[in-house]
């Protein structure tokens, strides 16, 4: 059946255009030079350009004209404003000059060459040491003959940064990686285990119940090993995405040899009680490194269990369906594709037989799974390799000896293709907008991409704070950055109770607030408590109120206050008081500042935290102070015709590269939030920002200046 694969692309160049450079649409994929008389691709914010690999008969179909494409967005018809044919050939076409030494020099190589771009993606992880032995010489051998000496080549596994991946026309890069570490496959050997992993192994030896306590935790560290290394794979990915779509516009190649994932979700099991006892808020670290120790094997004989409680509760939250979906959501914005190739060949088990097991063997639980288990595993690490390649217009490459014809698969659907161009007629709204490319010719039938996300209001105002016009805004952000991390330096009162508000206007432009209170550990809140809360305009008048129950144990609570429509902007304050259920406790009563902004639709914030101390609850939290056992939340509400976006800062207001996603998360009274939630543990001890900007989804609606939530991450 013939086929057409398109690959759209948003290009946002607000900020070029502020200062009157002129942006050229380079071919992607090192396509031959322009001719003289063709004229340079340009962009604008909504400009749209798409990647088109028609084929038929298994070939590429060379002859095709402007008038024979058809491209609807939405349903919609575009105009065709810029039409290209690249044909990709083997013969050099230029002179690439001496082999980059730095870096850096590779990187520019990325920006100035017109060529092909591949990283070739080694999940250790995921591949049998025997597995990796055996591929390593095809592997090279197939490269060595399909990539064209003006490729680009870069070669990465899991624990390498994306920042320090080379690239180079020669693919000596490729054989020194692979033929230097012939065995790079790590799954299912057993001395391949890293510090931490020991550590886990310790905490949870297998060795299943005994008289003293009952709990089972044969199996947990085992599980913990195996979420781990699926999180990092995929967040090397993530990593990989993020850089290459910083370092080209064009088209990126990422062929990933792996066995796959299993996408773990959720797991309420996972993070069960163990031990016989609940985990504690301490944590045992080497004062020296703030790292895991590993000394001993006993865990209640050092701090380790504490972390290895902290951490099994955390990889037990991961749901690595959402993150991967996030992941083919993120390479479609950077024009990355991924080829996905399992180099076990022809697969009738996924379960090694080599697989190492920590402990004792569970009653009834055989070593290997049944097959049913074992088939179940198997289609859902093959449907991730399908979906990473579907998902990302690639190919995959599965049950098949043949690994060099399946990388001539590869080649020959990168081989010619067509760029086309167009204004688009829809919103820049930051939501997924449906392409639909058709041909004209008989015999000639499609094979597209669903769409791509669209750039948001907020994305160019971004953008634009970078140009003169913009530069006022930019430094006022970095004032407001400077000042919520000063606050940080603030003592924290040491009282019973602490509270703070967030405030907005609501669709329907009426006032409201949220107060958050937060109980320390004192016994007095044993029994619950019952809280008032009351805003109060600046004539001392009661504007609204709210009360509720707290229960035994909680150490947080928010309570929702909404005024009436005919307020207005102005000073407010928030008074709560709570009353101790315990008849022999006074009550406690606090008072801050609620300001009430002039902007409706404003963000407002609600700071949560999550770990050993909260019992894996997410609670409201007053103090901003987090231990790297922990897991920071930031909520705010959902606005209907917005769209929220959340970004990670160090203390200086630079944009760090760990992605922040904001998830639809509904209360218990139906209210929806966009909730972003951050994990600690990668972050040394310091103080970060987490920056919450909102944008109406209307056309030529402005960008509301973002929110900024200050932490600080402590030993």
């Amino acid at each position: 059946m013939p086929t057409l694969m398109c690959r759209p692309t948003v290009v946002v160049v607000a900020a070029l255009v502020g200062v009157g450079l002129t942006v050229p649409f380079r071919s992607a994929l090192g396509a031959r030079p322009q001719t003289a008389h063709q004229p340079p691709f340009r962009t604008g914010t909504n400009f749209v350009r798409v990647d088109v690999y028609p084929t038929a008969g298994g070939r590429p179909v060379l002859d095709l004209g402007r008038d024979d494409f058809t491209i609807l967005e939405d349903g919609v018809p575009q105009s065709v404003d810029r039409f290209e044919h690249v044909v990709i050939q083997n013969a050099r076409v230029f002179d690439p000059g001496p082999a980059p030494t730095t870096i850096a020099a590779s990187r520019a190589l990325l920006e100035q060459a017109r060529a092909r771009v591949f990283v070739i993606f080694l999940d250790i992880h995921h591949v049998e040491p025997d597995i990796s032995l055996a591929v390593h010489q095809p592997l090279v051998k197939a490269l060595d003959s399909l990539i064209g000496p003006d490729d680009l080549v870069g070669v990465m596994t899991p624990d390498i940064s994306a920042r320090d991946v080379t690239f180079a026309r020669r693919t000596s890069t490729i054989d020194s990686l692979v033929m230097g570490h012939w065995d790079w496959g790590d799954r299912a050997r057993a001395v391949a285990l890293d510090p931490t992993e020991r550590t886990y192994q310790n905490c949870y030896p297998g060795l299943g119940p005994t008289p003293a306590c009952a709990d089972d935790d044969r199996g947990v560290a085992d599980e913990m090993m195996a979420r781990r290394r699926e999180r990092q794979t995929l967040g090397a990915l993530d990593d990989l995405v993020q850089s290459l779509r910083d370092a080209r516009e064009e088209r990126k190649a990422v062929l990933v040899l792996s066995d796959g994932w299993r996408l773990y979700r959720q797991s309420g099991a996972l993070g069960r009680r163990l031990h016989c006892r609940v985990p504690l808020p301490t944590a045992g670290t080497d004062p020296r490194t703030g790292r895991l120790t590993t000394q001993g094997h006993d865990p209640a004989a050092n701090g380790d269990l504490a972390r290895c409680d902290a951490e099994r509760m955390d990889l037990a939250s991961d749901d690595n369906e959402v993150t991967f979906r996030m992941l083919l959501d993120r390479a479609n914005r950077a024009n990355v594709s991924f080829y996905s190739l399992d180099p076990r060949g022809v697969v009738v088990f996924d379960t090694p037989l080599s697989q190492p097991q920590t402990g004792r063997q569970a009653p009834g639980q055989p070593t290997i799974p049944s097959a049913g288990v074992d088939a179940t595993r198997l289609q859902a690490r093959q449907r991730a390799l399908r979906d990473l390649a579907a998902g990302t217009d690639g190919v995959a490459v599965l049950n098949t000896t043949d690994l060099e014809g399946g990388l001539t698969r590869i080649a020959a659907d990168l081989s010619s293709y067509y760029l086309l161009g167009y204004y688009s007629t829809g919103k820049l709204d930051g939501r997924f907008h449906a392409i639909t490319v058709r041909i004209k010719r008989p015999g000639v039938s499609v094979r597209a991409r669903r769409g791509f996300l669209a750039a948001s209001q907020a994305e160019i105002g971004r953008a634009a704070a970078v140009s003169p016009a913009g530069r006022a805004t930019s430094e006022s952000q970095a004032t407001r950055v400077a000042t919520v991390v000063a606050s940080l330096n603030a003592r924290v009162p040491e009282t019973p109770f602490r509270l703070a508000v967030a405030s907005i206007w609501t669709a329907s432009h009426a006032p409201q607030w949220w107060a958050i209170g937060e109980f320390d550990n004192n016994d007095m809140w044993s029994a619950g408590a019952h809280a008032t809360a009351t805003i109060l305009n600046a004539a001392g008048d009661t504007v609204a109120t709210a009360q509720a129950p707290i229960a035994a144990g909680v150490r947080g609570f928010t309570l929702d206050l909404t005024g009436p429509s005919n307020g207005g902007p102005g000073d407010y304050r928030l008074q709560v008081r709570v009353q101790p259920k315990r008849g022999d406790v006074p009550g406690q009563q606090a008072e801050v500042a609620a300001p009430l902004p002039g902007t409706p639709g404003a963000v407002a914030a609600i700071v949560k935290r999550r770990g050993p101390s909260t019992g894996n609850r997410d609670v409201p939290s007053v103090d901003v102070r987090f231990r790297s056992t922990e897991r920071i939340r930031v909520d705010v509400a959902d606005v209907p015709g917005t769209t929220v976006f959340g970004r990670l800062l160090d203390r200086n207001g630079n944009p760090m590269r760990i992605p922040i996603a904001m998830v639809p998360a509904p209360d218990a009274d139906g209210r929806l939030w966009q909730s972003a939630q951050l994990p600690l543990g990668p972050l040394a001890p310091g103080d970060f920002v987490l920056e919450i900007s909102r944008s109406d989804t209307a056309a030529g609606a402005s960008p509301e200046l973002p929110t900024f939530v200050a932490f600080r991450v402590v030993p």
